[in-house]
C-alpha cells in the first residue's frame, strides 16, 4: 500500500509540473497573438501591413473622410476614401483570421496532449491496481 501511495504522490506531482509547463506554453502563445496584434508583420510581397488596431484606425479615418467629402458634395473623392477604408478592413480580416487560427491550432494541440496524458495516467494507475489486488 506504501508504494501505491507513493506511486500515486509522484503522478500527482508529475501532472501538476505538467500543467505549469503548459501553463507556460499558453502565456507565451498569448504573448504571440498579442504581437500579432499590435506589430507590423510582413508580407510575402515585401511590403508592410498594418497591425489589427492600425488597420482598424485607418479605416475609421478613411470612414469619416469619405462622409465629409459626402456633405461637400464630392463622390469620386469619397469612393476613394470608401475604398482605400474597405482595404484597411480586408488586411484588419486577413490579420484576425492569423490570429484565431494560430489560437485554435494552439489550443487543439493542447486539448490532444492533456486528453493523451491523463489517459495514461488512468492506464497507469489502473493497472497499478490490478497488480496490487493480485
Amino acid at each position: 500500500m506504501k508504494r501505491g501511495g507513493c506511486f500515486l504522490i509522484i503522478l500527482i506531482l508529475l501532472v501538476i509540473g505538467y500543467d505549469q509547463w503548459r501553463i507556460e506554453q499558453l502565456r507565451q502563445e498569448v504573448r504571440t497573438i498579442s504581437g500579432k496584434v499590435h506589430v507590423e508583420k510582413k508580407e510575402d510581397k515585401g511590403k508592410t501591413s498594418p497591425d489589427l488596431v492600425t488597420a482598424l484606425a485607418e479605416a475609421e479615418r478613411y470612414a469619416k473622410n469619405a462622409k465629409e467629402l459626402i456633405k461637400s458634395k464630392k463622390p469620386q473623392e469619397a469612393q476613394a476614401q470608401l475604398d482605400k477604408a474597405l482595404n484597411r478592413l480586408k488586411s484588419a480580416n486577413d490579420v484576425s483570421k492569423d490570429i484565431v487560427g494560430d489560437a485554435a491550432e494552439f489550443l487543439g494541440n493542447a486539448r490532444e496532449r492533456t486528453v493523451r496524458t491523463f489517459q495514461k495516467a488512468w492506464n497507469d494507475i489502473s493497472e497499478e491496481a490490478k497488480t496490487e489486488s493480485k
